[in-house]
């Protein structure tokens, strides 16, 4: 027996005898059908919030099975364990009533049954701070997984989105606009796959505010519930708790005040993210040390990326935009068929910034799409972008060049216009030649300095500041 127990020797029940308490459990593990070899494996715990009255959750039975997948493959045992759930419509008198106690259902849970780490499966509104307040108090090390947005519904062309349009198409019923039959088809169409709701409420906002204070996979926050790839994240997610088992990434430690600057960043003055985490912050004590004016510093500095309207213009599945990897991905993205958007009319407005190679034969077809295109190389390995000095230089429409420029200056602190076209493609080759022989003549002095007898360093210092420069001694 280890020193430090694991798996289903944690937090054994007091019986008086520990050995007892073991054999007892290990006994009553084997009545559900696992092996010794599986009960002396790791535990990773599932707190799983799927329910009758939870439409948002509908789709945790086949999640669970993908994060059990990851955890497995990693090496693990997985266990999932019920928690409250909250469905938001289904609640009397609200759901914000019942988070506290889903909270500390949470806590208590993680603390009580034998787990070395947990994966919170949450979706619906108030589940997913709930679930973020129980873990940071109960400091094991977790991660959790957003269960994404619905799709969008339609009515006569145009794209429904709940809940925004449901207050909108109300209203106009009440006002006598709509008749009793158009209102009973908008109700069918408002709500049509399993996910939170489509628009920035408070479920897509927490989504968000979770992947900002880092407590679940980065660009998982915005997959849409139906879509596979929130499947590959919840493998991923149970094979990340797998590797997080004994580590010290417990989500007090992971939730820090860069963390919360991130959310801040994010949710700041947008009442659906801000109520959850001062409520959140009364465990952690973090808010405190951001003064009011440093709060404004940091919400005036925000740019956006991406609107997504209220009208359900562009709805919360149009965020899930990942970085591609080469010509083939980007083609396939953005230019079909039928590509990564569901129609010519979403690509309007939308610009596209990419290394010359992997745009090259796609730039009519793109233009055609009403994308606009900006080629924009970057300069820099893993050591100039530690040092900062991480730069791009851009060509193609100057407008798509200033609307990018905010965006670009996120990655990089510095960044040029070169022009029309493709011209960014050869300012990168000139700009490869001549470090290219920057390098070869610096290496050839060295050598002819090291030969004569001047130790390298000292060569290389005499180049920085030459005999009469203002650094010199």
């Amino acid at each position: 027996m280890s020193d430090k127990p694991v798996g289903i020797a944690n937090g054994l029940t007091n019986y008086g005898d520990r050995d007892f308490s073991l054999y007892l459990r290990r006994s009553f593990a084997q009545s559900m059908g696992y092996s010794l070899d599986m009960l002396k494996k790791p535990v990773v715990g599932i707190a799983y919030t799927p329910s009758g009255f939870n439409n948002c959750h509908r789709h945790f039975p086949e999640l669970l099975q993908a994060v059990k997948r990851g955890v497995l493959a990693a090496g693990a045992l997985p266990v999932e364990f019920p928690t409250i759930s909250l469905g938001e419509v289904f609640l009397n008198p609200t759901s914000l009533k019942f988070r506290n106690l889903m909270s500390i259902d949470t806590e208590e849970m993680i603390r009580a049954q034998p787990m070395d780490a947990v994966v919170l499966m949450g979706g619906c509104d108030k589940t997913v701070p709930a679930q973020l307040m129980g873990c940071v108090s109960a400091a094991k090390p977790a991660v959790m997984l957003i269960g994404g947005p619905m799709m969008t519904g339609r009515y006569h062309g145009e794209r429904l989105g709940a809940c925004t349009d449901c207050r909108r198409f109300w209203a106009m019923y009440r006002a006598g606009k709509v008749s009793d039959e158009e209102i009973n088809v908008v109700e069918s169409r408002l709500a049509t796959t399993a996910g939170s709701c489509a628009v920035m409420g408070t479920a897509s906002t927490m989504a968000c505010i979770t992947e900002a204070l880092g407590m679940c996979l980065p660009g998982t926050a915005a997959i849409p519930a139906v879509h596979a790839d929130r499947l590959r994240a919840a493998e991923a997610t149970g094979a990340l708790a797998v590797r997080m088992i004994g580590s010290q990434l417990t989500p007090d430690k992971i939730v820090n005040r860069k963390s919360v600057e991130n959310a801040v960043d994010y949710c700041d003055g947008w009442m659906p993210g801000r109520i959850p985490m001062e409520t959140l912050d009364d465990r952690l004590q973090l808010l405190d040390e951001l003064t009011a004016a440093r709060r404004v510093k940091i919400t005036r500095s925000v740019i956006p990326l991406v609107k997504v309207d209220k009208d359900g213009a562009r709805a919360r599945e149009d965020i899930d935009i990942a970085a591609l990897t080469g010509s083939a991905e980007s083609s396939k993205t953005w230019i079909g068929p039928p590509g990564g958007w569901n129609s010519v009319d979403d690509l309007k407005g939308i610009l596209a910034v990419g290394e010359p190679d992997e745009i090259v034969g796609q730039v009519a077809e793109m233009a055609a799409r009403g994308i606009d295109l900006l080629a924009a190389p970057v300069s820099g390995n893993a050591k100039v972008i530690k040092a900062g000095r991480l730069s791009f230089v851009c060509s193609g429409p100057q407008a798509a060049y200033e609307r990018a420029l905010p965006y670009l200056k996120m990655i990089a602190p510095a960044a040029s216009y070169v022009g029309e076209g493709e011209l960014a493609r050869i300012v990168k080759i000139c700009h490869n030649v001549f470090l290219g022989v920057v390098t070869q003549s610096l290496a050839e002095i060295t050598v002819l300095a090291q030969k004569a007898g001047v130790p390298r360093i000292r060569s290389l210092v005499a180049c920085r500041s030459p005999p009469g420069s203002a650094t010199s001694g």
